[in-house]
């Protein structure tokens, strides 16, 4: 893993990216999964300035992921411009968290993490929505 050999820490440093515009109940529980299982989870919060005007500023997005995350003493909240391969050997990270609602999410992800491990030799692990924040239709 990165990082594990350099004598500085131990265990497994995640990121889970995104826009965050807005912040919904599925992104935090994908957020407190994620932090069960990793020692510390970063959520950055992307900077993207070629998307559409976001409903929430970069500073609002980053103060409700901190209000949602207060009680998860492992998960800090960040923000980024560029590309996230750049950043993930900045910050020394081993693991990309992606959540996934829908088999279609899946099919748009994959090429992402396929460049990304290519790029930062870091993988991704997708975490399956809980059922209530699926945007499928259940009958």
């Amino acid at each position: 893993m990165n990082g594990s050999n350099n004598g500085k820490r131990h265990g497994t440093y995640a990121i889970y990216p995104g826009s965050f515009d807005p912040m919904t109940t599925g992104h935090l529980d994908v957020i407190e999964r994620a932090a069960a299982i990793f020692e510390r989870v970063l959520v950055a919060v992307v900077v993207n300035p070629q998307k559409r005007e976001p409903l929430f500023t970069l500073d609002e997005r980053k103060t409700m992921l901190s209000e949602s995350i207060a009680h998860l003493p492992n998960v800090t909240v960040s923000h980024f411009r560029g590309l996230l391969a750049d950043y993930i050997r900045s910050e020394d990270l081993d693991v990309i968290v992606k959540g996934l609602r829908v088999v279609s999410d899946f099919e748009n992800e994959m090429s992402t993490a396929l460049m990304n491990r290519s790029l930062s030799n870091v993988d991704t692990v997708f975490l399956p929505s809980d059922p209530q924040f699926s945007l499928s239709v259940q009958a």
